[in-house]
């Protein structure tokens, strides 16, 4: 049984959930920031975080995330009045923004079989010119000197 005293402490308590969370009323804040970034860069962008003092965006390529920086004044004049508007200095204080890259890993192709349903070189020539008809030959002949050397 738990005593009175210990209830009421309990109902006193604020109790911190997730979506109260510092970390994720930053994501809120940064999600607002992204949208007013290129559709040319977020086609590449993995997300942004706060690294110190510095909002941090991660692409999935060098030449956006280079791209990205040299344009960082733009985009920055476009984000003053949303900073402003949603009053992110006191949970999203950063002084420099920067690009950043991290690659997904490459899935690995798995081997291919080979085609068993080859051409053996073995087809009538019914063509009447002689320069179609030599043509038809030498592509046979190809043809059978390529399954010889598979074997």
């Amino acid at each position: 049984m738990i005593p009175n005293a210990q209830i009421k402490q309990a109902d006193n308590l604020n109790p911190a959930t997730l979506f109260t969370h510092p970390k994720m009323a930053q994501s809120k804040l940064i999600s607002k920031l992204i949208e007013a970034m290129d559709e040319r860069y977020k086609k590449f962008l993995l997300y942004g975080t706060l690294e110190g003092v510095a909002l941090c965006f991660y692409f999935s390529h060098n030449g956006i995330a280079y791209e990205f920086m040299e344009k960082v004044d733009e985009f920055r004049a476009k984000i003053i009045p949303i900073y402003k508007k949603y009053n992110m200095r006191e949970t999203l204080y950063f002084t420099t923004i920067k690009a950043k890259t991290k690659h997904r890993p490459i899935k690995k192709a798995e081997p291919k079989e080979p085609n068993q349903e080859r051409a053996k070189g073995t087809f009538e020539i019914e063509a009447r010119d002689p320069a179609i008809q030599s043509a038809f030959k030498k592509l046979r002949e190809t043809i059978k000197n390529s399954h010889k050397e598979q074997k």
